[in-house]
């Protein structure tokens, strides 16, 4: 059983535990036991591992607004009123009461109960802006140079391509669908709890080909223009010579990196099925993408990155701020044209 597991298991026996003495044990008393206190306390700390142990961040969130919000549901309805009856009863047989323990009947609250309150509306408002309106996403790696920098920290548009429910993924409003030329955030197919980033090159129906680094998509050539060559500084720490050029994805111009050093992996004739989207990171020679993991599924679309909010060079340790509010998605030709 792995670790998670067990702080898990461990969250729900000391969550049994409070809630067993309070309904059916501590009726008659006047101040909080020992054991009590560290089952609340045991509850809170395996929760918290847990939650930093658990990879995927929006079923977290989900689950402790949910826990959060019918906790105090139940307080509100149900908790309170039994609260108020143990003290009068209690009252009833003793009208003199010590006062740590007049404190504690009258105004005692679980630990659990006191957390919940206190943080479901702010669990609440980050779930409905992270899961429905924005969401910052860090480039953790360099798949989509030069467009996108590691370390770069933008900001995705969660509505554009259709609400869903957080972790049923359940879409709830269509929206539009991504389009050829999009930089696209999604959940990796291999691993649905990692997000990943690329550009989308084949929409459902398309027909694509990828010869000597060059794509054709409907038998139409994405044309490519030379800009330049730069030395270019591999994660291994090795600098190699790359290509700037810039690629006209059928009416979107963007540039990418090409290391002429690698061979070419080419391919011919994939056709993109219905609901499936094949993507690409401008850092050609370098990006593990389509090529390799297959299509992305139309359910595992997460957002449309819209801005850099700022980058962080973990290089240096300095801030990037000359890339803060710059455009990630570029406009169609002909939409320049008429703006």
């Amino acid at each position: 059983m792995l670790f998670s597991q067990v702080l898990l298991v461990l969250s729900v026996f000391f969550l049994g535990v409070c809630m067993v003495d309070f309904l059916c044990i501590a009726r008659n008393r006047t101040e909080k036991a020992p054991i009590i206190i560290a089952a609340e306390y045991g509850f809170l700390v395996s929760s918290i591992a847990y939650c930093f142990l658990e990879e995927n961040f929006e079923y977290v969130l989900t689950v402790a607004t949910v826990f959060s919000g019918v906790v105090y549901l139940v307080d509100k309805l149900l908790l309170i009123r039994l609260r108020r009856y143990r003290y009068s009863r209690i009252k009833e047989k003793r009208p003199v009461l010590q006062p740590q323990e007049e404190e504690y009947l009258s105004s005692g609250v679980p630990v659990m109960v006191d957390y919940a309150r206190s943080f479901f509306w702010v669990l609440f408002l980050v779930l409905v802006l992270r899961s429905f309106l924005f969401e910052p996403f860090r480039i953790p790696t360099g798949s989509l140079i030069p467009t996108l920098l590691p370390g770069d920290f933008i900001l995705v548009n969660k509505f554009d391509y259709g609400l869903r429910l957080p972790v049923l993924n359940q879409k709830i409003w269509q929206g539009h669908e991504p389009q050829r030329g999009d930089i696209v955030v999604f959940r990796y197919p291999v691993n649905p709890k990692v997000d990943f980033i690329k550009r989308v090159v084949g929409i459902p129906g398309d027909t694509i080909s990828y010869v000597d680094k060059v794509f054709y998509i409907n038998g139409q050539k994405a044309e490519q223009v030379y800009i330049r060559t730069e030395p270019y500084l591999h994660e291994d720490g090795s600098t190699i010579q790359a290509d700037r050029l810039e690629e006209n994805l059928l009416g979107k111009k963007h540039p990418i990196y090409q290391f002429p050093a690698r061979p070419a992996e080419n391919f011919t004739n994939l056709v993109v099925p219905d609901n499936m989207y094949f993507m690409i990171g401008d850092n050609r020679d370098d990006s593990a993408d389509s090529r390799y993991w297959g299509f992305v599924p139309e359910s595992d679309i997460v957002g449309k990155p819209i801005y850099v909010l700022f980058n962080w060079n973990s290089d240096v340790h300095r801030f990037r701020w000359e890339r803060t509010g710059l455009a990630v998605q570029v406009l169609p030709e002909q939409e320049k044209a008429s703006a």
